[in-house]
């Protein structure tokens, strides 16, 4: 994954970020001749030719002017909201998370509905079957395209993009944040 630190992303979460995992690949938009200085609608697109996730705080700028990319046909950036409360080391882990769960998880969208590794199983078979109690070695006996690691990975994805403290958007709507209840399952 490939991420853009907005220009109101408070630096010691880039930082944090790079000390953690020198590999992490974002860049700041105020490293950037192209978007420095420039409206949210530049910014977004520019992430979007590139491929990059934006990490922003602002959300009263940020999501209209992706709402009007939309509006006008035009492809943007996934945005993900980091709320100004939220400690530094838990947006930190929050954002590492995110990286390592899409990851290993491998979950792409196709045909409007996400899917796992490749494969025509989707992301909301796994969610069901883990809202029902199955275990992760009865999902891979249910569908054993999937290995063990990959009904894990997308397990971890699921949780991760649900969380409250981050919010994640790809359209015009976040994602409805889930709550976890001490036994670490989804409530909705």
């Amino acid at each position: 994954m490939k991420w853009m630190a907005d220009e109101n992303l408070h630096y010691d979460i880039v930082r944090g970020i790079l000390r953690r995992a020198p590999d992490f690949d974002i860049v700041r938009a105020q490293d950037l001749p192209e978007v420095s200085g420039q409206c949210d609608l530049a910014l977004l697109s520019w992430a979007a030719q590139d491929d990059r996730i934006v990490l922003t705080h602002d959300v009263s700028t940020m999501v209209p002017a992706m709402q009007e990319q939309r509006r006008q046909g035009l492809r943007c950036a996934a945005i993900v909201l980091v709320p100004d409360s939220l400690p530094i080391g838990a947006a930190i882990e929050d954002i590492l998370l995110l990286e390592d769960c899409a990851v290993e998880a491998d979950v792409a969208k196709v045909d409007g509905a996400y899917r796992i590794g490749g494969t025509r199983v989707s992301l909301d078979s796994l969610v069901y079957l883990y809202r029902e109690g199955v275990s992760v070695e009865s999902m891979v006996d249910s569908y054993p395209v999937l290995t063990q690691e990959q009904v894990h990975g997308t397990l971890a994805f699921y949780l991760a993009s649900g969380r409250s403290t981050l919010t994640c958007y790809q359209g015009t709507e976040p994602r409805s944040p889930s709550t976890r209840s001490r036994d670490g399952r989804i409530r909705s």
